[in-house]
């Protein structure tokens, strides 16, 4: 009994977060698509405005698709194992930096131990490579951005590394705008593993994440 209210409880609370996710996500994009879409039909002399919204307007319905997309992935459990969890993560990876102005390198097995991971595993760890690789993208003017994952005997380790400009991490705390490295690192420590982030200016950034699969 106490085994089925748990699985019942953690149900619960990942269909809690996908209901979180949608609302804050996918709502907000798809008030912002009306609210586009309204200045749109109001019409406009000016051809180059029009095509601004109505380019607003497809980039924001892509990522709407995008995030279906995730959650999608995230609820199907055909997917629940790390080599789902891989495949995934290439993919998006290869996607995401296909038009990015550095060179991605993939260092991921062919092969890895057929071991269970539940969706909000997952899910975390993929938004924790989005996020990174979306920092890389925004701030660190890299030439190559290095994503591995490797299992070292019942550890899963992936590590995001760029050449990129780095940052004082200390600096950045204490101004408070660090909130997305403090999120990451909550993702991480909610699904009980270790999230490490090495940066210095000049000489890139580098993350690791660690979880101990014996324990999941």
């Amino acid at each position: 009994k106490l085994g089925e209210l748990l699985q019942q409880r953690a149900v619960e609370e990942e269909r809690s977060r996908i209901a979180k996710d949608m609302h804050d996500d996918i709502g907000a994009n798809l008030t912002h698509i009306s609210l586009l879409g309204e200045r749109l039909q109001r019409g406009s002399r000016d051809e180059d405005k029009v095509q601004r919204l109505a380019s607003r307007i497809s980039n924001e319905t892509r990522e709407v698709s995008d995030k279906v997309d995730e959650i999608v992935w995230a609820l199907n459990p055909r997917n629940d194992t790390l080599d789902k969890l891989a495949s995934y993560l290439v993919h998006y990876s290869e996607e995401f930096c296909e038009e990015a102005p550095f060179r991605l390198r993939l260092d991921v097995p062919l092969e890895l131990p057929d071991h269970h991971l539940n969706s909000d595993v997952r899910h975390n760890l993929f938004m924790v490579v989005k996020e990174a690789l979306n920092n890389i993208a925004k701030y660190a003017e890299a030439r190559e951005v290095r994503v591995s994952m490797h299992v070292p005997a019942t550890e899963l380790r992936i590590e995001i590394e760029d050449d990129g400009k780095g940052f004082d991490m200390e600096a950045i705390l204490d101004e408070g705008l660090g909130h997305g490295l403090e999120n990451m690192q909550r993702r991480i420590e909610d699904i009980r593993g270790r999230f490490d982030m090495e940066s210095t200016p000049g000489k890139g950034t580098h993350i690791l994440i660690r979880l101990s699969l014996s324990r999941l």
